[in-house]
């Protein structure tokens, strides 16, 4: 288990190490609904809620690259406690649609290398995003699960471009032109 617990930390720590590259980085929490039929779960419905750091790469002309982590546990609607970690790479298009995939590490029965995909969109909301993603992960012997999440990011602050309400035209007449 110490072992386990060891490679979650690494995949979590490896997000502040990429954001000293010259990344923006952002953080925040996630809540929402997983489906997963497995024999160790009394029903196929669980809550979700966890913990991401994102770093974004700026590419220009609409297309960045991103780089998720995060830790996730579910199963606290059936008293259990069902770790998940992720680590995604992937793209976010108009700092809008984001699509990504990489490794998920699951701890249901025991500790299972599988393969996780997600798209979503994330909404800017002032100073902070409200992301809404919807995964999949694979699992041996089944169609794996499907994982719906929201949550808030902030922090890092990747700039955007605030909306400044229009000014009038300039008047060719100002105050300090002499009239004729």
């Amino acid at each position: 288990m110490h072992r386990t617990l060891l490679i979650a930390a690494a995949l979590v720590a490896a997000g502040p190490a990429l954001a000293q590259d010259g990344l923006d980085s952002r953080h925040g929490f996630r809540l929402g609904y997983s489906y997963q039929d497995h024999e160790e779960l009394l029903h196929p419905h669980l809550f979700v809620m966890g913990y991401e750091l994102s770093q974004r790469r700026s590419g220009g002309a609409g297309l960045d690259v991103l780089f998720v982590e995060n830790l996730m546990i579910s199963g606290l609607n059936q008293s259990r406690l069902v770790p998940s970690a992720n680590l995604l790479v992937g793209a976010s298009i108009h700092d809008t649609v984001e699509v990504g995939v990489g490794p998920n590490l699951s701890f249901l029965p025991d500790l299972t290398p599988n393969m996780v995909a997600a798209i979503g969109i994330t909404v800017p909301a002032g100073d902070f995003d409200v992301p809404v993603h919807l995964a999949w992960v694979s699992d041996e012997g089944t169609v794996g699960r499907v994982v719906l999440t929201t949550g808030v990011n902030w922090g890092g602050g990747r700039a955007r471009a605030e909306s400044a309400p229009l000014a009038p035209p300039p008047d060719s007449r100002s105050a300090d032109t002499p009239r004729g």
